[in-house]
């Protein structure tokens, strides 16, 4: 399964809300991004 890391400026959530909702709807892509899966104080 392909895996999509998407990294952006703040400024641009909007538009890397809309290009996850776009990918969300191709269950063959996983889509990695960082306000899931890094917590506060992680390295």
């Amino acid at each position: 399964m392909p895996t999509v890391f998407l990294s952006y400026s703040r400024a641009d959530l909007p538009l890397i809300e809309q290009l996850e909702a776009q990918l969300t709807g191709h269950p063959e892509i996983s889509i990695w991004c960082d306000q899931e899966k890094i917590y506060g104080g992680q390295k």
